[in-house]
């Protein structure tokens, strides 16, 4: 069944120059010039120049991941005419009244000559159909047209990984430069694709499930949360909170974000259920529960760290405040805390919310040494401390796995909610990814990995293919994402994991 142009997004638009004026003593110039966004299509042998059109705009299409696409056809003359082609090499001219070609203009030959071709969009042996333009027959297809194939599947991966990962892609999408990737809680892959788009894709075949024509420089700088009671992406300044609402369901509307508008300096966690921010002097503004901000005090001393439902948490020096978000300090709820006996000053030198339900704080603790203490923000515990040689600081980027009730701030690395809740002190790597107790980044070595298990853990380098390769810009439960250039392109790689050979099984003939 061919595709309606009516549902083809309207951006991008792929632009196709068509010169038919040929010259038969010239061997270049023995079939019309054609080419796909200012790159020269070279018709394959016994392939004609419309063709070849369709053929790259195709695979255009597929490697980009698109269902469908709009391009406009122009020639030198000047004469633009709109057209819609599928990755499948569908290509249907779209209806007269949305043409922008002048009255009476002469069609070119691949509008002409072509109101429907179907090609293979891997580009191998094409299978093409065509109907004239004043045909009132309807073009007939012989294959299924909707059948998705992942972008660049089976792609061989320009960089190394240690063993365990496959060494093809299982999907490679076209993304910006330092697109970054992030990885939902319903395992949607959010990234910037090369157009400028933020795109939602399947992690299992690369498929599109939503577009945004607004994106941030980079996918991984957006933090998912709620709003207004629905699921969102959000990237913060210390003026302005961008929201973009995250469909359940795959859709070809474009995802257009919202702005709120914040005091200049506003400090905004995302450690709750919704964002907090902090406005300063005890004033902390949330979701009024309709997308609009309203605005609560908590108790004077204390920080304030999360929303949990329809509270604020507030740290304070001894105890844990709860604070509606529609009441004031008056109304507040406490827990007290159960420091250390080390602890000299309960007030502490900087706070860092993990989750929800868990947040660290560093003291003064015997001999001003420095006291790192987890506590659980529901009961008031103190789930671990330790003195840390390396303390972290404020500003220091937290990497947590809530799954894995792991987190890593500076060189420190937290692990709570296991058999033993333990604080190490680790080597830190640079444009690092927390995988549950694996930190993935760059050492002066190259690539690495750290067990954050384990104290004073050493970066483990692996085997590159060069030494510039990159670390991954993202690791999830069966997968790692690299982000790396082909020529002038730079694509995102989905690499599986691979399972673990068990151990060969003995026969009578191994002991014979």
């Amino acid at each position: 069944m061919s595709s309606d142009p009516t549902k083809v997004p309207k951006y991008p638009v792929y632009q196709v120059l068509y010169d038919e004026q040929t010259d038969d003593t010239d061997p270049t110039r023995s079939q019309p010039r054609v080419e796909l966004d200012g790159i020269r299509v070279e018709p394959a042998v016994g392939q004609t120049a419309t063709e070849a059109a369709i053929a790259a705009v195709a695979r255009k299409a597929a490697e980009h991941g698109r269902d469908a696409v709009r391009v406009i056809v122009t020639t030198p003359e000047g004469d633009r005419w709109p057209m819609v082609v599928t990755r499948n090499g569908e290509a249907i001219e779209v209806p007269e009244a949305e043409s922008v070609a002048p009255k009476g203009s002469k069609k070119p030959l691949i509008i002409a000559a072509t109101a429907l071709i179907a090609i293979a969009a891997a580009g191998g042996a094409a299978a093409v159909i065509v109907t004239a333009e004043d045909s009132p027959e309807p073009a007939v297809e012989t294959e299924p047209q909707n059948q998705w194939e992942p972008p660049n599947a089976g792609a061989q991966v320009p960089v190394g990984l240690p063993e365990g990962f496959s060494s093809t892609a299982a999907w490679a999408w076209s993304v910006s430069r330092d697109s970054g990737a992030l990885a939902l809680s319903s395992g949607t892959i959010v990234i910037r694709d090369d157009d400028g788009y933020l795109l939602g894709i399947s992690p299992e075949d690369g498929r599109q499930i939503w577009r945004s024509p607004t994106a941030p420089r980079s996918a991984d700088s957006l933090h998912e949360t709620t709003w207004a009671g629905h699921s969102v992406l959000v990237e913060t300044s210390t003026q302005r909170l961008q929201l973009w609402p995250v469909p359940t369901e795959p859709t070809d509307e474009p995802v257009e974000p919202t702005t709120i508008e914040l005091v200049s300096g506003a400090e905004v966690s995302f450690a709750g259920d919704a964002p907090l921010i902090y406005l300063g002097d005890y004033v902390v503004a949330t979701d009024a529960g309709d997308g609009s901000l309203t605005e609560a005090e908590v108790p004077a001393g204390a920080h304030p760290v999360s929303v949990v439902e329809d509270d604020i948490v507030s740290l304070g020096e001894t105890y844990v405040y709860r604070t509606p978000r529609n009441g004031d300090e008056h109304t507040s709820e406490s827990t007290e805390l159960q420091h250390h006996s080390a602890v000299q000053t309960e007030r502490p030198q900087a706070i860092w919310p993990l989750t929800h339900d868990v947040a660290a704080a560093l003291y003064e603790g015997d001999d001003e040494e420095p006291l790192l203490q987890v506590f659980n923000l529901t009961n008031g515990e103190r789930i671990s401390s330790r003195y840390v040689e390396a303390p972290p600081h404020q500003e220091d980027e937290v990497l947590v796995d809530p799954e894995a009730e792991t987190a890593v701030i500076g060189a420190v690395a937290i692990r709570w909610g296991a058999d033993e809740d333990v604080i190490t002190e680790v080597n830190t790597l640079r444009d690092a990814v927390l995988d549950g107790t694996t930190l993935w980044g760059q050492s002066s070595d190259g690539p690495a990995r750290v067990d954050i298990s384990v104290d004073g853990a050493e970066p483990e380098p692996y085997d590159t293919f060069r030494d510039t390769d990159p670390p991954p810009v993202l690791v999830t439960d069966d997968a790692a994402y690299v982000e790396a250039p082909r020529v002038e392109d730079t694509f995102l790689y989905r690499i599986e994991r691979q399972p673990n050979p068990g151990p060969s099984e003995e026969t009578e003939d191994d002991h014979s």
